[in-house]
């Protein structure tokens, strides 16, 4: 007589075990994955900011050492160098005026999250480059390398459509978007990460 196979299976104490494993696995992993998906992001926004840099210098090479650094005949800076970030000739809010943090913290895109602060002479304490159209290589005294151009930036109001054009850079720096840091683009086009504002960003020595 022959004799049948006995099927095995799960015990219900074996598959509340094996899903107690699975819960386990799955909440040590989601911190080490929300941590890599903000690096990345906040690696992309540094991108973009370097990109917007060497856009800069580009425009800066097309117009004598000038950059437009305030709302200048109805347009923001962004719109007079957008052509030299973007395949668009003349975008007043290039794509890479847009932290890519700002949507999933906001819930929207912005129009622009980057601002410009403003920097001051810190022996003869005037503000410096406090102008619309400014020469770097002469207004910030050959101190590119100190001086923040554009940073993240808290949003101007709960419409969240915009950022703070402040400018008075411990006001309204962001970091919010990228896990406590923020990021920055200096005058001579490079990047920083850093958990909060120093004095030596906007202040000539």
């Amino acid at each position: 007589m022959p004799v049948k196979n006995k099927q095995s299976a799960f015990t219900l104490i074996e598959l509340l075990v094996v899903i107690s494993i699975i819960s386990l696995l799955i909440s040590i992993l989601l911190p080490a994955l929300s941590k890599a998906r903000t690096a990345a992001k906040r690696s992309a926004c540094a991108s973009q900011l370097h990109q917007v840099g060497l856009g800069l210098a580009m425009y800066q090479v097309d117009n004598k050492g000038a950059l437009v650094r305030k709302w200048f005949n109805g347009q923001f800076p962004s719109y007079y160098f957008s052509q030299y970030i973007s395949n668009t000739s003349k975008d007043a809010y290039a794509k890479m005026m847009k932290c890519p943090s700002w949507k999933f913290l906001y819930g929207k895109e912005a129009r622009f999250s980057y601002t410009i602060p403003h920097w001051w002479d810190s022996v003869a304490s005037e503000k410096v480059a406090d102008t619309t159209i400014i020469y770097p290589a002469n207004d910030a005294f050959g101190k590119m390398s100190s001086l923040v151009w554009y940073y993240d930036a808290i949003p101007k109001d709960s419409n969240n459509h915009t950022a703070n054009t402040n400018h008075w850079i411990y006001q309204s720096l962001n970091t919010a978007l990228h896990d406590q840091t923020f990021n920055s683009l200096y005058l001579d086009g490079h990047v920083t990460t850093r958990p909060d504002y120093e004095k030596s960003m906007y202040v000539v020595k």
